[in-house]
């Protein structure tokens, strides 16, 4: 009996250990993901980017501006976030428009789809990048690469779709077509400017990937001062760079707002609720691969899946 106590209190112990060491990896990232997000939103610099990319590709490709909104927010942005955040852009699109509403929600799904899952700082690609023992800015770089052949195959479908079906655009609660009207009338100047909106995205993804450029030119000869090193390297840092992110995100929406300090925290409140929600998930899942790996089961599973040196079957039993 008392041997077996000792094991459901051993069970229970290496279940926390692996809960802790993923949340202690990635728990960071998230909840300043989750911040980011918000304060993309409420400042009005989401909007910002993507009326951008509709004046540089015109009405007539604005299905492009959309798949390449949801493609560059669903990196630091949760996927349903992004998809709120652009779905209402996309209906008064439609509403002035008059056509084409299926093409704008499945570029929008679709593109906000790819980056989410294979592009870090997403907790998903980048729990994948951490058990692979993979540093973040390769996973970056890599998922970028990866992303290109799926995001013209979303655009071929999204028009496939587009020409079968005809959805029509309807009253929705919250969201009528009166006030969808208004969204694509809102003056540009009440909005943060483009650079300061587009910051919280593109200098995490520049910041963590330095780091591995680094590595490349230290291949190819090129050497860099230890001391820049050390900087890079600590900017670099997946932790460091979103939380400078998460503060450029949070000084835009204070400026846009008029917030105190003291307004500004209480709004914080909600995307961290998001993220506890996500990092306890997400260690749960680490529990489980903890448990996998110390039963053995994982070896099991090793052996059915892989047979005469083919690991296809792999693919089947994940």
């Amino acid at each position: 009996p008392d041997g077996s106590i000792n094991h459901w209190g051993k069970a229970v112990a290496l279940a926390m250990a692996g809960f802790g060491v993923l949340v202690g990896k990635i728990g960071f990232v998230i909840a300043m993901a989750a911040v980011i997000g918000m304060c993309m939103m409420e400042s009005g610099a989401a909007d910002k980017i993507v009326r951008r990319l509709m004046d540089k590709f015109g009405e007539d490709r604005a299905a492009w501006a959309m798949l390449i909104s949801g493609f560059v927010l669903s990196i630091p942005v949760f996927f349903d976030t992004v998809f709120f955040l652009l779905i209402p852009l996309a209906r008064a699109l439609a509403l002035r428009t008059g056509k084409n509403y299926t093409l704008y929600v499945c570029a929008v799904a679709g593109a906000g789809a790819i980056t989410h899952t294979i592009v870090p700082p997403t907790p998903g690609p980048l729990i994948i990048a951490e058990n692979l023992g993979q540093p973040a800015g390769n996973a970056i770089i890599a998922g970028l690469l990866a992303s290109i052949i799926p995001v013209v195959l979303v655009m071929w479908l999204a028009n496939r779709f587009n020409d079968k079906l005809d959805i029509p655009l309807r009253e929705t609660k919250g969201s009528s077509l009166d006030e969808l009207g208004k969204i694509v009338k809102k003056k540009d100047g009440e909005l943060p400017g483009f650079c300061m909106s587009v910051l919280p995205v593109l200098l995490p993804v520049v910041l963590i990937s330095m780091v591995t450029f680094l590595g490349l030119a230290a291949k190819f000869g090129m050497t860099v001062s230890p001391e820049l090193k050390k900087w890079l390297e600590f900017v670099g840092n997946k932790n460091v760079a979103m939380f400078i992110a998460a503060l450029i995100a949070m000084y835009t929406l204070a400026k846009q707002r008029g917030w105190t300090m003291e307004k500004l925290g209480e709004s914080m409140g909600i995307p961290l609720e998001t993220a506890g929600v996500i990092i306890l998930i997400t260690g749960a899942g680490g529990a489980f691969g903890a448990m996998i790996r110390e039963t053995g089961i994982g070896d099991t599973i090793k052996a059915i899946g892989v047979s005469e040196g083919s690991t296809m079957g792999m693919l089947f039993m994940a």
